[in-house]
Formats: C-alpha cells, structure tokens, sequence
C-alpha cells in the first residue's frame, strides 16, 4: 500500500494535465494538440501501470512491454508534435 501512496501524486498531477489538455481541446482544434494529448496520456498509462508491478521490482513481460512501449511512444509524439509538418502555410 506504500507504494500506491508514493506514486499516487504523480498519477493524479498526470491526471490533471490530460483534463487540461483535453479541455483545451474545445477552444483549439489543431492536429498538434491531438498528438500532446496522446502523448500525456500514453505518460499517465506508464506511471499507472507501475502501480501493478510486484513488490521485488521485477515486472512481468507485458507489464515491462506496456511500460517502456508507452513512454518509447509518448516520445515520438513529442517530437512528432515539434515537426513544421502541423503547421498551416497560409498563416
């Protein structure tokens, strides 16, 4: 149960942030925040799962898989997000 409480206000101020972002969403809808908002999520879906890991440390292989492969991803998207790719040319 300790470990739920150390990890608990990082979870919730992740939370937090996908709330504003999504929100946000509604006054602004361009391709650049849909990617941050995936992005923040595949974060909060990193930390969440880390909550089930055994108490030794050692995750399982799926645990491990869904870990590392959504902060590899919210990564991308990231940087994803920072590309001209976005942007409107006539603006």
């Amino acid at each position: 149960m300790a470990n739920l409480f150390d990890k608990l206000p990082t979870i919730l101020v992740l939370a937090v942030m996908v709330g504003i972002f999504v929100a946000l969403r509604r006054h602004v809808k361009s391709a650049r925040l849909h990617l941050w908002i995936t992005a923040w999520v595949l974060i909060f879906v990193h930390f969440f799962v880390q909550l089930f890991e055994p108490a030794d440390g050692n995750l399982t292989p799926v645990t491990f898989m869904i870990d590392l492969g959504c902060l590899q991803l919210s990564a991308l998207y990231f940087i994803a997000s920072l590309t001209s790719f976005f942007e409107d040319t006539r603006l």
